[in-house]
């Protein structure tokens, strides 16, 4: 398979690839330094533990999140 055009293997081209990438990863990263991971993990945790002893919970309305079932067998886990 050819390629549609050569890229030249040169220094410059490399630093411009890694500075395309840190910037890609600034933009779409970047405010995760704000985030606030700890605040909801808590009430996470306590509808596992509910799920634990009644599977009914899994779809109950007074539930801190709506179902998710992905995320509820991670934390049951």
């Amino acid at each position: 398979m050819q390629p549609i055009f050569q890229i030249p293997t040169t220094s410059r081209t490399y630093a411009l690839f890694i500075g395309l990438c840190f910037l890609l990863t600034l933009i779409t990263f970047g405010s995760l330094s704000e985030h606030q991971f700890e605040i909801d993990d808590k009430d996470y945790l306590q509808d596992a533990e509910r799920a634990r002893t009644d599977l009914s919970h899994l779809i109950s309305r007074d539930r801190y999140v709506a179902c998710r079932p992905v995320v509820d067998l991670i934390f049951m886990i």
